[in-house]
């Protein structure tokens, strides 16, 4: 008789520390369940890539279960990466061939310190995910190559290793050679937050030199031309298509495909707040008070140089006392009426560089007022933030979903596991499943407002996405069930009620004691 659950593929999306903790909670309750060695494919982005490294790392060493649970928690828990990251960017000496010292070559170090060691101290390599014999036959880090603005993937596969996408491949006797870290790194390389990692220019290589061969692939002109990563989110924060992609190429089709994804929910993105009022001031008059400064700098820079000449011509020349009363002022003086002139003419071209505005909308610019420039410059800004971490992205999720959730081929075989689907869960479900009690709710209303951030606000915030993951993918498991096979439990077959009873059975339990199986792996 087949197992419902014998050939599992996961999706871990991005979403920062909250994605990586709920994530952790998934691959947890699957191995409580049994069916964690059943999972044949895995694709992450970002954060979830910290989670999925963590698990594909612990099978190549040979780690138990708990070992890695232990590990990625521990990491999670003590590991700052924004106070880490700056800790290694102002102390420790970091040599890439481009030279940068920035904030993404300085976390790639830092994952190489905390977490892509194997158990003998050396750095994992791309190679040793490629040369593994795991139960894991497909696994795929995301990130977002900006040449193209395509998905660009480091796929471990038993038909092909990739490095690449459609437009553009690094070949794979060089990616064999790659630090995992600079690969996570790139994988998790936020938008804003960090500079985009090139490659091969920001990469770790042996004695700092690239390859002639490679750096010869990634030129232009005769000057070096990297590729510009950045977080695998940019194109798809779900990991969606690279594992429908992959399995299209497995020898036989996945079970089951369960899509974890921590994306908030939210009652609204953006909403106007009401400006702080500095001053009703225009920007004519400000540039009037400007004119009336420069005019006394420029007359304190002619009083200041007429007594210096004075006191030199009548030999009453005292360097002590002219430095003081005198040429300090001067300097001062000088130095003000270049930097407003500066300032005053390179804020003019700006605004004359403006499509649509031009030179000759200085005129009528002059006539706002400083309170309706701050309010114009921070609605711009805020709209545009939102506009490139919310909607854009709450679009390619939208096209992606729709895209897996019409074909046919996934619809008996895909679960969601969404971090806020308890919150007003509708499910008809058989009698003897309990339903979301107030914790499980609250709980999950919390677990969906923790930032998305590589460090954890509140030590009970680990705690709380993990036990989430666990319980939420549980209770989806049972609607998937129901869903698939029907509500008459005693028409299961033997595979189906095995798990059935079981899922039920723990499920009812969690909605008693949602700490349940965490305690399991934390004692």
């Amino acid at each position: 008789m087949k197992n419902i659950f014998n050939s599992i593929g996961i999706t871990l999306s991005g979403g920062g520390y909250r994605a990586s903790a709920f994530h952790l909670g998934l691959i947890s309750y699957l191995s409580h369940l049994g069916v964690a060695e059943n999972i044949k494919a895995i694709s992450s982005v970002s954060g979830g890539t910290l989670t999925g490294t963590a698990y594909i790392q612990s099978l190549i060493d040979k780690k138990s279960f708990k070992e890695f649970f232990v590990d990625l928690y521990a990491f999670l828990q003590n590991t700052n990466m924004l106070e880490e990251t700056l800790e290694c960017l102002a102390s420790e000496k970091l040599t890439v061939p481009s030279g940068r010292k920035d904030l993404i070559v300085a976390a790639s170090r830092v994952f190489e310190n905390r977490l892509t060691r194997k158990s003998s101290g050396e750095p994992f390599l791309f190679g040793d995910f490629l040369d593994s014999q795991i139960h894991v036959s497909e696994f795929i880090i995301n990130t977002t190559e900006l040449s193209f603005g395509l998905d660009f993937r480091f796929k471990k596969s038993d038909k092909e290793d990739v490095a690449g996408n459609r437009k553009i491949r690094i070949p794979i006797k060089y990616a064999t050679d790659l630090h995992l870290s600079d690969i996570v790194a790139a994988s998790t390389c936020f938008p804003g937050a960090l500079e985009p990692l090139a490659f091969p220019d920001d990469f770790t290589f042996k004695d700092n030199s690239i390859p002639a061969e490679l750096r010869d692939l990634f030129m232009k002109d005769g000057k070096p031309d990297p590729i510009a990563f950045m977080d695998g989110g940019i194109y798809d924060n779900q990991g969606i298509e690279s594992l429908t992609i992959a399995e299209d190429k497995m020898d036989e089709d996945l079970d089951l495909i369960i899509v974890s994804d921590v994306e908030t929910y939210s009652d609204g993105f953006f909403h106007f707040k009401q400006s702080e009022k500095i001053s009703d001031l225009s920007l004519g008059s400000v540039d009037l008070i400007l004119k009336i400064v420069i005019a006394l700098c420029l007359g304190t820079a002619v009083s200041m140089t007429y007594h210096i000449v004075t006191d030199l011509l009548n030999k009453n020349f005292n360097l002590v006392d002219s430095l003081i009363n005198n040429i300090t002022p001067l300097i001062l003086s000088l130095s003000s009426t270049v930097l407003i002139l500066w300032l005053r003419n390179r804020v003019k071209k700006i605004i004359a560089d403006i499509p649509l505005l031009g030179g000759s909308a200085w005129k009528d610019i002059k006539k706002f007022t400083i309170n309706q420039i701050i309010e114009g410059v921070t609605l711009r800004i805020s709209s545009l933030f939102v506009l490139a971490t919310k909607v854009v992205t709450k679009r390619i999720r939208y096209l992606v979903y729709s895209v897996f959730y019409n074909d046919k081929k996934y619809e008996n075989k895909r679960v969601s596991n969404l971090i806020g689907s308890l919150k007003a869960d509708f499910a008809k479900l058989p009698p003897e499943v309990e339903k979301p009690s107030d914790k499980i709710i609250e709980m999950t209303v919390l677990a969906n407002e923790v930032e998305t951030t590589a460090w954890f606000e509140k030590d009970s915030d680990l705690p709380l996405l993990v036990n989430v993951g666990q319980f939420t993918i549980c209770y989806n498991l049972i609607k998937y069930i129901v869903r698939v096979y029907g509500n008459d439990t005693e028409k299961y077959d033997e595979s189906v009620k095995n798990y059935w009873d079981k899922l039920v059975a723990d499920w009812n339990q969690m909605v008693i004691d949602p700490d349940l199986y965490l305690k399991k792996y934390m004692d």
